[in-house]
């Protein structure tokens, strides 16, 4: 069981609240008091908006899989399939006038999501960036996301055992994930159980104020604590 410390109506992995109190706030210049103050509020504010989140994306892939359940094999009428699609709500009509940008988003926040598919051997996109060049939280992101894919049902085949999945990072270490990052996440992995790896455990869960029911960690746990754990 991962040991934790309540602070303002939140359960907090020990590890990670060491890292934030301990490597982040320091050079943030932020207070202890007023940055748990405010996470509590925002896991207040969000933490029902991804449950309904997380329950229609169950939803829809539910239905996907029944779907390919009942068609098994390549899928023979696209125009059917994408139909298919649309009346479930997995597509959506194109908006006439769409128009994205960034402007109100954090630029290191920006930077995050633009290269978690950068290469640390400079073959990722979008801009090809190596090594240190990719921020650290991208190069983490990498890695988590790459685990998650692996150890995830998904409708053509069935979730990797978690050992295959981490054997598939190892072999990837230095050409598309960060050495020490991998490392890291290991480490954290192999003295976890089965159920924490594959993020089924009863205690794998992000407490929400006692106003809300326990919600389940969206983030890999272990992908934060790693964050220490390599760079703390």
């Amino acid at each position: 069981m991962t040991a934790r410390i309540h602070t303002h109506d939140l359960q907090v992995a020990t590890e990670l609240y060491r890292f934030v109190e301990d490597e982040v706030l320091p050079e943030s210049g932020i207070d202890s008091d007023r940055f748990w103050r405010g996470f509590a509020a925002i896991v207040r504010d969000f933490a029902p908006k991804n449950r309904a989140l997380l329950a229609e994306r169950d939803r829809l892939q539910t239905a996907i899989d029944e779907w390919h359940g009942a068609h098994p094999g390549p899928i023979a009428d696209m125009p059917a399939y994408r139909g298919f699609l649309e009346s479930i709500g997995y597509l959506q009509p194109v908006p006439s006038d769409v128009k994205v940008h960034t402007a109100n988003v954090d630029a290191e926040i920006a930077a995050i999501v633009r290269h978690h598919h950068e290469r640390v051997d400079g073959n990722g996109y979008p801009d090809r960036l190596e090594n240190e060049d990719i921020p650290l939280l991208a190069r983490i992101i990498a890695v988590a996301d790459a685990y998650n894919a692996m150890t995830s049902d998904r409708p053509y085949r069935d979730a990797m055992p978690s050992r295959v999945a981490r054997l598939r990072l190892a072999q990837a270490v230095d050409s598309q994930f960060d050495t020490a990052v991998v490392a890291a996440f290991e480490a954290i992995l192999t003295s976890e159980s089965e159920d924490y790896r594959t993020a089924t455990d009863p205690e794998f869960v992000l407490m929400a104020p006692r106003s809300f029911e326990r919600s389940r960690h969206v983030a890999d746990e272990a992908a934060v604590v790693a964050v220490a754990a390599a760079f703390g």
